[in-house]
């Protein structure tokens, strides 16, 4: 309690920081990939899947705690991540749309951690090597979320060009 007065207040403190990371890291690989070359987006994703693998404990932590805590406002902070994704694909700045918030949340942002998070149980579970697993998961993934229904979503901008 030296640092922070609550529990609450170390975890926000916590979710600042990685928010803060995720979008240094956008900036730094976003601004130069191009949405609709599926090579670049593929090493976008698989390089977004690294850096959530590499913070999987304060991922976890912030998952476990946003799913036992009763405030409501714990998730606030990642709408400036989605923020940074929409501006980085050329989109209008402006509030971000519903259809864009629940698709960047719950098909991107949340497949990504939890998969980074359950992965190596996962694995060793159903004895699927960890390389084979990742294979799928990232083919399936770009699959799914460059469907040009999903991208006019998220980006509508982007998938008219």
């Amino acid at each position: 309690y030296y640092h922070f007065s609550t529990k609450q207040n170390m975890l926000n403190e916590m979710m600042n920081k990685l928010v803060m990371e995720i979008k240094t890291e956008l900036r730094a690989n976003m601004t130069r990939m191009d949405l609709n070359d599926p090579a670049q987006f593929r090493a976008h994703v698989q390089g977004m899947l690294n850096f959530y693998q590499q913070r999987q404990a304060l991922i976890r932590l912030i998952v476990l705690q946003s799913i036992d805590s009763a405030d409501a406002h714990s998730l606030a902070p990642l709408k400036e991540i989605f923020e940074v994704v929409i501006a980085l694909n050329n989109n209008q700045p402006g509030p971000l749309s519903e259809e864009q918030l629940v698709g960047l949340f719950f098909f991107n942002a949340l497949p990504m951690a939890m998969y980074s998070l359950l992965a190596d149980g996962f694995c060793a579970d159903f004895g699927i090597p960890p390389e084979r697993s990742q294979q799928i998961f990232m083919e399936t993934f770009v699959r799914v979320f460059a469907n040009e229904d999903t991208l006019k979503r998220s980006f509508p901008q982007s998938a008219e060009n």
